[in-house]
């Protein structure tokens, strides 16, 4: 039995209808008032969400057939087939939208260095950097090997910046991106600047297999400044 306490209902308040009756009632009374653009939302909401269905299932289809492609370019590449491999590396660039399409493009470039065609592999690389902006592994990738395309062309110039662009994005590679930069700057004359990114990376990479050839490296830039100092 309840308490003292407990609330007695009104036989006023057992007729009154509930929240849920009136809230449905109301968006019913709006449905009609509203119907023709309710019937045009919901149509409209049905075409979004097929044509969306459907672009994922492109999308889906067209990733599959650049990955098939893709792994047959590969195979080709890895046999030293350049010129076939770069056939079939097209087709899949083609692919925009897909990792598939932008990882083209990278073989596409390496496939023109092994072929001594480095302007063609920069090309690629610009068309690669333009499209991917937010994976920055593929991008220190990417920058890495413009650098050594560049370099490979004799312009140094411009390996450098791509490699001081390497060396700044997060990544894996900035040990080669920082080797890169030092070259460059030796080829470039710029000896102190050789120098401290020679000292920089004994530094950093202490158990480096190269220490021993940066090592003698960095004692013969040290040897030349000092010489150009002293004829100053």
């Amino acid at each position: 039995m309840d308490g003292p306490s407990a609330k007695k209902i009104t036989r006023k308040e057992l007729r009154r209808p509930d929240a849920f009756i009136i809230l449905t009632s109301r968006l019913f009374h709006l449905y009609q008032h509203h119907k023709p653009l309710s019937i045009a939302v919901a149509a409209l909401f049905i075409v979004f969400s097929l044509s969306l269905w459907g672009w994922n299932l492109y999308r889906a289809r067209q990733d599959r057939l650049a990955g098939q492609e893709y792994s047959r370019a590969l195979v080709l590449y890895r046999s030293g087939k350049y010129r076939e491999a770069m056939d079939a590396l097209a087709r899949v660039s083609a692919h925009r939208s897909s990792l598939y399409g932008r990882l083209a493009l990278l073989y596409q470039a390496n496939s023109h260095i092994a072929l001594n065609e480095p302007a063609r592999a920069v090309t690629a690389l610009e068309e690669l950097l333009g499209r991917e902006r937010t994976d920055p592994l593929l991008r220190q990738l990417g920058l890495l090997t413009l650098g050594s395309a560049h370099e490979k062309a004799g312009q140094c110039k411009e390996a450098a910046v791509s490699f001081t662009l390497a060396l700044k994005t997060e990544g894996p590679f900035k040990e080669e991106a920082l080797l890169g930069k030092a070259r460059c700057a030796a080829e470039e004359r710029n000896l102190q600047e050789a120098l401290n990114s020679y000292k920089e990376y004994l530094a950093n990479y202490p158990g480096s297999e190269r220490i021993h050839e940066i090592s003698l490296r960095v004692k013969e830039l040290e040897g030349t400044t000092r010489e150009s100092a002293e004829k100053k």
